[in-house]
């Protein structure tokens, strides 16, 4: 939970923890005419953290991840720990609120990350 209290001056600016995919929602309240007819709501902050998801598939498989990642790149090495990392050149399609990247099984091993430049 979170107030602002009265609002004396303007900008004002307040902060609640949320957890990572957390949900919340945003009241606003005690507006009158003598006081505030326009306002700006702004909710930001840190970058939320993207799990990958990988499943195979009859030709090879496919690595998802939530499309409110967007921005991120798609990075895979063959060693751990990595030096060295590559962008992915498949392209990302969005699927149902996942970017989904479909892949061949190659060898050697392959490592995947996502990465927001």
């Amino acid at each position: 939970m979170g107030g602002s209290g009265v609002i004396t001056n303007s900008p004002l600016t307040y902060s609640v923890p949320v957890t990572s995919n957390g949900v919340f929602t945003v009241i606003v309240a005690g507006l009158t005419t003598n006081g505030c007819s326009a306002y700006t709501l702004r909710a930001d902050g840190f970058d939320c953290p993207a799990a990958l998801g990988a499943r195979r598939t009859a030709n090879g498989f496919v690595i998802t991840w939530p499309t409110y990642s967007s921005g991120f790149l798609l990075e895979c090495t063959t060693d751990l720990p990595a030096i060295n990392w590559t962008v992915v050149t498949n392209e990302a399609k969005a699927d149902d609120g996942s970017f989904v990247v479909t892949n061949s099984i190659t060898r050697p091993h392959q490592f995947y990350r996502l990465r927001k430049p």
